[in-house]
This record gives C-alpha cells, sequence and structure tokens, in this order.
C-alpha cells in the first residue's frame, strides 16, 4: 500500500551494489541469514559473493534522480501538511498495487548494476466503489556491467480517477498473463551449504510467526535501507489528516520483503526465479503478521523441477495484507533443519503509543 513507485520510465540508474547496503536492507526486513553479511557463508551457498535480499531492487530509489519521497536540502516537504495546503497536490491519488520481480541470477555485493525503466502494460477497470481504477506497468531491467540482464522488476500501480474513492484494502485486478514467459534460469547450483535436503511435496504447506508487534521504528529502518521516505509511513499528521489513515502505515514492499523470508528460509537464495504479489490491506505498528507458504505444484523432478509455492501473510486479526507466489527450481528443501514455525519473529518492541 502507499504511492505508487517513483521515478520516470525510459530512464537508465546505475545501481551500485554496496555490502553495508546490502545488510542494512537484510536487517530492515528481519532476515538474519548470515548470507547476506558473511563471505564465509555465501561462499558455502555456492555464491561468488555476499547476495542481495531478493526484493533489494526496491533500493534503487536511493539512486534515482529526483525521486520524489527522498528529502533534499531546500527543498519544501509535503509532509505534515494540513488540508488546504498548497503543497498537497490536487491530483489523483496512486498506490502501488502489485510488484512482481523475476531473477536471472542472485544480486551481488561488489557489482554494479545499470536499471532501465521502461513502460509496459496498462489497462482499467471500473466500480462502484472506486469509480474508475486505471492500472500501468512500470518495467525495470537490471543488468551487470557485461550488459546481461541479472533482474527484472515490475510495479503495478493503480491510479484512481474520477467518481471514486480510494479502496484500501481491495486488490488491483488484472487481465490474464501469459505464465509461461520467462526470462532465462541461471545456475541451479549451491545454496545447499552442505548439508543434506529433503524433498519438496505439492501440498506440502508451512506456516511461521515473521512479526511481533511491528515497531515504528522498523518501518523507518525500512525507509533509510529503502530510500522511501514517504510520509505516509512515519509522519502521523500526514497519515492521518491527508491521507486518511488511522496512523501511519508499513510500506508493502516491506510486507513482501518480510514475507520473501518464507521462500528463502525454505529454498535458499540461488534457486529463486520469480518472486511476486498484491497488497491486500495496510499494515500498522502494532500488527503482528504470519506467512504461509504453500506448495501447490511441482514440475518435473529433481534439480531441473519448477516448484510453484503460493504465500499469504495475515495479521493477528486474520485478515489477508499481502499474497503472492514464488517459483524456485529443485524439489528439496536447502534448510532440512529449520523448524519453520519456530523461527523468530522481528520487531518486538515495547512502544508507548
Amino acid at each position: 500500500m502507499g504511492e505508487a513507485p517513483g521515478g520516470t520510465t525510459d530512464e537508465t540508474i546505475v545501481f551500485p551494489i554496496d555490502p553495508v547496503h546490502v545488510m542494512l536492507f537484510a536487517r530492515a526486513v528481519g532476515d538474519d541469514n548470515p548470507v547476506y553479511t558473511d563471505p564465509a557463508a555465501a561462499a558455502r551457498a555456492g555464491l561468488g559473493g555476499v547476495p542481495a535480499p531478493p526484493t533489494f531492487g526496491e533500493a534503487l530509489q536511493q539512486f534515482i534522480p529526483g525521486y520524489p519521497w527522498r528529502p533534499r536540502p531546500d527543498t519544501p516537504w509535503v509532509g505534515s501538511q494540513r488540508p488546504g495546503s498548497t503543497q498537497v497536490a490536487d491530483s489523483p491519488v496512486v498506490l502501488h498495487a502489485e510488484q512482481r520481480y523475476t531473477y536471472v541470477r542472485p544480486v551481488v555485493a561488489g557489482e554494479t548494476l545499470r536499471a532501465a525503466k521502461r513502460a509496459g502494460e496498462s489497462w482499467e477497470r471500473t466500480s462502484a466503489r472506486s469509480g474508475t481504477l486505471r492500472f500501468r506497468e512500470i518495467v525495470t531491467d537490471f543488468a551487470d556491467e557485461a550488459g546481461e540482464l541479472v533482474l527484472r522488476a515490475v510495479a503495478v500501480e493503480a491510479r484512481v480517477g474520477e467518481g471514486g474513492a480510494v479502496s484500501r484494502r481491495a486488490p488491483a485486478d488484472r487481465p490474464g498473463r501469459d505464465a509461461g514467459r520467462r526470462l532465462p534460469a541461471g545456475d541451479t547450483a549451491g545454496d545447499t551449504e552442505g548439508g543434506a535436503s529433503t524433498a519438496l511435496p505439492a501440498g506440502q504447506i508451512c506456516q511461521r510467526p515473521l512479526v511481533t508487534d511491528l515497531s515504528r521504528a522498523v518501518i523507518v529502518q525500512y525507509a533509510g535501507a529503502s530510500g522511501d521516505y514517504n510520509p505516509l509511513h512515519h509522519d502521523e499528521p500526514y497519515a492521518i489528516e491527508i491521507a486518511g489513515y488511522p496512523s501511519v502505515i508499513a510500506h508493502g514492499m516491506l510486507t513482501m520483503g518480510i514475507t520473501g523470508r518464507l521462500v528463502t528460509d525454505l529454498v535458499g537464495v540461488t534457486r529463486l526465479r520469480e518472486f511476486g504479489g498484491r497488497f491486500r490491506a495496510p499494515v500498522f505498528p502494532g500488527d503482528s503478521l504470519s506467512g504461509t507458504a504453500a506448495i501447490i505444484a511441482v514440475e518435473g523432478a529433481g534439480t531441473d523441477a519448477l516448484v510453484t509455492i503460493e504465500l499469504a501473510t495475515t495479521n493477528q486479526r486474520g485478515a489477508v495484507v499481502f499474497t503472492g507466489t514464488a517459483l524456485v527450481v529443485g524439489d528439496s528443501f536447502d534448510h532440512p533443519s529449520l523448524d519453520v514455525t519456530d523461527r523468530p519473529a522481528i520487531g518486538v518492541t515495547e512502544e508507548v503509543r
């Protein structure tokens, strides 16, 4: 949830992958896997360097010139505005409705990527509650210094048109797509860290707590790591009086990043080929989130198998806040000793509200 991704299309941005930035981003999504900080652990996983978490592409915002949700010296800031302020734009509300990633290989600390943004598909939907919703894709291709594609990110933004109000809990529908259209698969070796593996049968379900009592500090930590300082996520007067929420809300991409731990805990980093989902409802400070990963299909066998994992994240009231899918290669767990039901959650705080 929140405002749509910034930056314009048809632009290319230099994106240096710094190991400290990778560490800060992993911390922000609550992932303490040593592979994100320890070169030795990364080497045991068959990687040539410390990898970035699956949603690290969102940190490109740090390098987009003129990114609108990054404060700049001597530039008026939209935060803490009251109704009637000249700094509050009289324009349609634009929401980040969906995000998808396709991976050729992991992003590795120490390399420099070049990100090219372009417009994707667009479509409309009309409903009695929301009026006319206009959707468009923003496609970002991340290439290495040799010009080889590493990662593709597709953000779907929803623009609320005339005659409608913001639907803060309804997902964005989009037309059917070619499910078989995929980028080339990368190397499937590694990620076992020397351990035995366990089969991934269709129908297997893993559940675990992800966040207990989400704090505002964690939300701000993610803002710093991703570069998204939209006041909706940290400025209470803005969130309540301008955006109409009961308080600040977490970044949708924070929820997605935390959910991604379900997948990488099961199969490691190198085997992930696709990860995407929709932001179903806002997440507020104080919420506790739990995740479910269900293996719904296994095509083939062994290291060439394609495994589809269905993901859902719910809050303490049982409301679904994020749904998605992941596609991985290989039909085995890489971490069979990991009890996914007992992993500690992040964000446990004693906070005065």
